[in-house]
Parts: C-alpha cells; structure tokens; sequence
C-alpha cells in the first residue's frame, strides 16, 4: 500500500468513526433515558398509572394565558388557531391572546376572525419576540392588578407558543398535571 492508499485510507475512516461514534452517544443517552422513565415509574404512586382526568373531571383546572407572539404571519396564523379547538382542556380554563408584533401584513385581522385576544404592538425601535414578550408580560400583570373581572384575571401560568406551531391537544393537560405534581 501507498502512502496516498494510507491516507485515503485514513480520510475515508474519519469520518466513518465520527459517525459511529455520534450513533452510539445517541443510543448512550437513549438507554439512559429508558432506564430513568422506568425507575420513576417504579417509584411513582400507583395512581400515576391511571388515565389521566379528562377536562370536565378537573375540579379546579389551572388557568393559563396563551401568547402567540407573531410577526406578520399571516400565512400560517390561522391554522394555528384552528388547531387550538380540539385541545383536551376546559375552554374556560385558557385564554389566547396574539401578539400582533410590528406586522404589516393581515395578521391582526385573521386573530380577530379567529375570536381571539389580539394585542397589537409597534415599535420600530424594538423588534423581535424578547421586546414582544416582556411588553406583553408587562400588560398582562396590569390588567391583572387593575381588574378583578378581567378575562385575563386570576390566571395562573403563561404559556408562551410560537405563531407557527400546531399544539398537541394534550399540552394543556400535560402542564396542568405537571404543576399539580410540582404544586401539590
């Protein structure tokens, strides 16, 4: 063999170790990970095992503010909404509220179509999710001070969801019974 056949060699070697050894650092935390789900489940209450309650065998559901922060979504807003009706949660227990951030386009006229909270934002100076959030956490907590019969009062958690994700229908539920657990 050549010293050019040995370091071709070697080349086409690397790169088959480097993925070798990325398959086994996957299947690594994997095996780890299975074998933490199946202590905690050892080690859980027997009740953990049970269904959890469907929505209307929750006495005293977590109330949760939804932020959809959006700039200028108009393409996928709307589905986004939609897919919020099949979620396995008390309606009266949610509220969505989209931050229509800078937008240009028709996001804030679909949101209202959609029956939602819309908060429209515009400041040329500070764009971007960070700016939308902490504008919205900041109006959020004085509604929730001035008004005691506010749609927004007496919540209990915000959940903030990007304007382009469809939610899975148990979200609500998943969080619910994790700050029930966390809670107590």
């Amino acid at each position: 063999m050549t010293f050019a056949e040995s370091i071709y060699t070697v080349a086409m070697g690397v790169p088959l170790l480097y993925c070798a050894s990325c398959i086994l650092y996957l299947l690594h935390l994997t095996l780890h990970a299975l074998l933490l789900r199946s202590r905690l489940l050892l080690l859980a209450p027997s009740s953990a095992t049970e269904a959890p309650p469907t929505p209307a065998s929750i006495d005293n559901p977590t109330r949760f503010v939804l932020f959809f922060p959006a700039h200028n979504e108009e393409l996928i807003l709307g589905k986004v909404l939609d897919g919020l009706k099949p979620l396995d949660y008390p309606a009266s227990a949610y509220r969505v509220v989209v931050i229509a951030d800078n937008c240009t386009d028709s996001t804030v006229e679909i949101a209202h179509s959609k029956g939602v909270l819309v908060w429209e934002r515009v400041n040329p100076d500070e764009r971007g999710k960070g700016y939308a959030l902490n504008w919205a956490i900041d109006r959020l907590l004085k509604v929730e001070s001035a008004s005691s019969d506010s749609v927004l009062a007496g919540f209990d958690a915000i959940v903030v969801c990007d304007a382009d994700t469809i939610l899975s229908p148990n979200l609500l539920q998943a969080f619910h019974e994790s700050l029930i657990g966390v809670l107590g």
